[in-house]
């Protein structure tokens, strides 16, 4: 199954993905996931069998120059690759579940990826980071590069025989409009809608068994006799490619089991 899950910091996102099948093999782009020892999704599955490799985004706040992404992308398609293989075991037995965490990462890894290689081919002309020449940035026809490098790696596991879960960040909505300038003319601008989508590959939805937007939502009880406040994570699968009944329907605490079993009810199994 390729699973896609997105939402806002701290709803439960990676908790989700530590739920499906194990052996698990973690890709940690955010650093945010920890370990049993540093806190983290990691705590709540104490006897969870599974691998994180972390690969931290370097920063580069000195320079337009980017360096040290190729090196980390080669890193971790080495990886990737060598998980897909089973030639990276967890104690000899073959990972069942890759995880991305998150997905919007491993994206900025792709594009800066494909930028660095961009100017490293200028600088070996002679123009260097403080050239006016020098490459900032990459060009909109250029993002095919890294998205296609993207679209192999969500659709390798599927040939394998793996599960793949893509942890996302939320972002802000745009859309384009026409708005009026205070001299009276209209030009179309992107406009913030005021909702969140997922960011990331914009073809992930595409390639996804089931993508759920996940948050997280206050509940009001009444225990004996009194009101009691408690969270609840939730999601809402907004995509599903095995069960169109599937679509619409929500879970509270969602997991890799009660996807399963509201499938296998749906299907009549």
């Amino acid at each position: 199954m390729i699973f896609a899950c997105w939402g806002l910091a701290g709803t439960g996102k990676s908790t989700v993905g530590l739920t499906f099948p194990e052996p698990i093999w973690i890709a940690d782009f955010d650093l945010r996931l920890g370990n049993k020892e540093e806190g983290g999704a990691l705590v709540r599955f104490p006897n969870l069998q599974y691998e994180a490799i972390k690969y931290p985004l370097p920063l580069q706040l000195l320079s337009d120059q980017v360096i040290g992404v190729r090196q980390l992308w080669q890193r971790f398609l080495q990886d990737y690759v060598a998980v897909l293989e089973d030639k990276k075991l967890y104690n000899k037995i073959p990972f069942a579940t890759i995880m991305i965490d998150t997905a919007t990462k491993m994206r900025r890894a792709a594009n800066e990826m494909t930028l660095q290689v961009k100017q490293e081919a200028q600088i070996a002309r002679g123009v260097t980071p403080e050239h006016e020449l020098f490459r900032e940035r990459l060009l909109e026809i250029e993002y095919g590069e890294p998205n296609t490098k993207l679209q192999s790696i969500i659709q390798a596991p599927v040939q394998y025989g793996k599960n793949l879960v893509l942890i996302h960040h939320a972002d802000d909505e745009y859309k384009k409009q026409l708005v009026t300038d205070k001299a009276g003319n209209q030009k179309i601008e992107s406009v913030a809608t005021g909702n969140k989508v997922m960011d990331g590959f914009k073809r992930t939805t595409e390639a996804a068994d089931i993508v759920m937007k996940i948050y997280k939502e206050e509940v009001v009880e009444v225990v004996n006799g009194s009101k009691k406040t408690r969270k609840v994570f939730r999601g809402i699968v907004t995509k599903s490619g095995l069960h169109a009944q599937l679509e619409d329907m929500m879970f509270d605490d969602p997991s890799y089991e009660q996807i399963m079993a509201a499938l296998k009810m749906l299907r009549g199994e």
